[in-house]
């Protein structure tokens, strides 16, 4: 009996063994499994991204790749601004010579010029994913990963029409395209208004359509009251800086303007200008463009009693922070220069004048930030710019501190509501109806075209129909 009992624990003890050794055996080899298919680490080289700009708030950007440099801790961006009057020749300078930058921001206008220049989104970004492992000692592992980017139709969801009708080349229908680039914000174009000069002429508000502007009787209207000559018939104090091209800066936005709300077809399928056409609908014997080109004009002509402009006064800007004129077209950029060249101003801003108040159409001036083809990272290149423009957190921080209007539809009303932003309000109320065209290849030559044909009715050397075509020729050339 002893010596059974004996032999049964050890009997036992060998099973116990045994099994404790299969347990361990079999756990190791399911480690192991793990770790044969476990996602091994990768190594991850630095980046250095260089990006070009002009007019971006430099302190919102370097705020935006630290928060990058959070996610992503090999990614450093280098930001490099320039003067608008040198940055073009600059960048196609460095492009031509393939030194150019990883990123470089473009006009909505400039977007036929570089096309060929950079590089489309692609459906799918390789990048690093991060995870924090290990136990007191923390250690940060990169793993490789891959990201879905957007298609044409995320960006008609996610930003306003003129973003999506601005960056999607190729556009046979919403679900197709190429997407070349994103805007961090937008800009749209309003009435500024010195409130003093309008009280003193006994007007209580501003004008919200042309017709309230021209009055409906032009003897008594707000150009009569507001614009003031000398003996010898000179405009000292002029209504509103509306009719000349060499002295209003923006005078081919406005007339460009002018020709949308009138229903004018800019540009044909492939591109190509048709603004000398007739609009469908369109019931004015004249085509919509020369009546806009007409009425422009209006008030630059002397024999007109809405005379209140000419190439004598200062150029716009000034004239209006100097008490010369008391309305202004401008956009949110030019609100810091007026309050900083006027500060004693009764300034107010109100919307854009309009045609009709119930179809209102609006401008938008705004930069694309765009990755260039001679990247050489274009994952982390792309990465930064989705990053940027189609994060909310993100989008809504460099707004506010550009102080622009945001482009992303789902911040329309944050930004509108938010007491902090409230000089937005009216620039933001614009973006959804607000629209632009597609110039071509060759943007300053359309700027210039449109001054010209401006200067051409101005001067009477054409009428508006020559002038038109005028323009449309010298385009399709």
């Amino acid at each position: 009996d002893l010596e059974f009992r004996v032999f049964n624990v050890m009997f036992h003890r060998s099973s116990f063994f045994s099994l404790t050794l299969l347990g361990a055996t079999l756990g190791s080899l399911i480690f192991v499994g793990a770790l044969c298919t476990r996602e091994q680490p990768m190594k991850v080289d630095p980046v250095t991204l260089e990006y070009w700009h002009v007019f971006d708030n430099e302190s919102a950007l370097q705020q935006i790749a630290e928060n990058l440099r959070a996610q992503y801790p090999y990614i450093t961006v280098n930001f490099r601004r320039f003067r608008e009057e040198e940055y073009e020749d600059r960048l196609v300078n460095a492009l031509a010579a393939g030194s150019g930058p990883d990123l470089f921001a473009i006009q909505d206008t400039w977007v036929g010029k570089y096309e060929d220049k950079v590089l489309p989104l692609p459906p799918e970004l390789t990048i690093p994913t991060f995870t924090t492992e290990g136990g007191i000692s923390k250690t940060t592992v990169a793993h490789p990963g891959k990201q879905a980017t957007l298609r044409p139709w995320d960006v008609h969801d996610l930003f306003v029409d003129v973003v999506a009708d601005t960056v999607i080349r190729n556009p046979r229908n919403k679900d197709a395209g190429t997407i070349i680039g994103l805007p961090l914000a937008l800009d749209t174009i309003v009435l500024y208004v010195n409130r003093d000069l309008l009280s003193r002429e006994k007007i209580p508000e501003p004008p919200t359509t042309w017709d309230e502007l021209t009055g409906q009787d032009v003897k008594e209207g707000m150009i009569q009251k507001l614009t003031k000559t000398d003996v010898r018939g000179n405009i000292f104090q002029s209504a509103i800086a509306l009719g000349g091209s060499t002295n209003i800066k923006r005078a081919p936005d406005i007339l460009s303007l002018l020709m949308l709300q009138n229903n004018t077809p800019m540009t044909g399928a492939h591109g190509d200008v048709t603004f000398n056409q007739r609009s469908q609908g369109f019931d004015q014997q004249a085509p919509p463009a020369e009546v806009a080109l007409d009425f422009y004009s209006y008030f630059s002509d002397p024999a007109n009693v809405a005379y209140t402009w000419n190439g004598a006064l200062p150029e716009a800007l000034d004239a209006f922070t100097s008490n010369r004129t008391a309305m202004f077209f401008g956009y949110a950029y030019h609100l810091p220069l007026v309050r900083a060249r006027a500060p004693q101003m009764n300034l107010v801003v109100k919307p854009m004048l309009q045609i009709a108040p119930d179809a209102q159409v609006n401008y938008a001036n705004f930069w694309v930030t765009a990755v260039s083809k001679q990247t050489r990272a274009p994952n982390e290149a792309w990465k930064l710019l989705l990053f940027a423009a189609t994060d909310r957190e993100q989008a809504f921080a460099y707004a506010k501190t550009a102080a622009r209007p945001v482009a992303l539809r789902s911040l329309i009303t944050a930004q509108r509501d938010d007491p902090e932003q409230e000089d937005m309000r009216v620039f933001v109320d614009a973006v959804l109806t607000a629209k632009n065209w597609y110039r071509g290849t060759k943007h300053a030559l359309m700027e210039e075209t449109f001054r010209r044909m401006i200067q051409l009715v101005v001067d009477r050397t054409k009428t508006p129909h020559e002038a038109i075509e005028f323009g449309i020729q010298r385009l399709r050339e």
